[in-house]
């Protein structure tokens, strides 16, 4: 009895299965939800990632947009983003990955965008069919700009993220 005992938790375990969705960071994809990571900061000496959600929105007659980037900084020159954007031209799409900066450890860059001027560090990720350069404020991290464009030929070029100021979300 015992030794059936002891099979038939040898078979549950050597049996259990798991299924994952695929989560390939390098796709584009359409998509209805966004799933947000917790605030957290630097806790007793232990690097722990921050998170932050930022926004931008448009309805008028120049057009409609939407668009939320999600930023987790892994470490001062590495960020885990998902971006997700719709416009008139394309529906709900989403993409991500892991950016680095562009200059790391030098001085902040000053940029300007409709009126708006701010510090930033700039974070950049390159894949196969588009480029993705991220100007978050260095300051204060409450303010973003996507400089999104595509590098292969045939790509909708409607179809990206428009180049606005979008604030954090709190």
């Amino acid at each position: 009895m015992k030794n059936y005992a002891l099979l038939l938790v040898f078979a549950l375990i050597c049996c259990k299965s798991e299924s994952k969705p695929s989560n390939d960071p390098n796709k584009i994809s359409e998509t209805n939800s966004i799933e947000t990571v917790d605030n957290t900061n630097e806790d007793n000496g232990a690097i722990v990632a921050i998170q932050k959600t930022y926004t931008a929105s448009q309805k008028d007659a120049n057009g409609t947009f939407s668009q939320t980037l999600s930023v987790s900084w892994l470490s001062e020159d590495t960020i885990q983003y998902t971006l997700v954007f719709e416009n008139q031209s394309c529906k709900k799409s989403a993409i991500g990955g892991k950016a680095t900066a562009l200059k790391p450890g030098k001085e902040p860059f000053m940029n300007s965008y409709n009126g708006t001027s701010f510090e930033v560090k700039r974070y950049q990720e390159s894949k196969q069919g588009y480029k993705i350069l991220l100007h978050i404020d260095s300051t204060n991290k409450d303010k973003a700009v996507v400089d999104f464009s595509f590098t292969e030929d045939g790509e909708n070029e409607n179809c990206k993220p428009s180049i606005v100021v979008m604030v954090e979300q709190k």
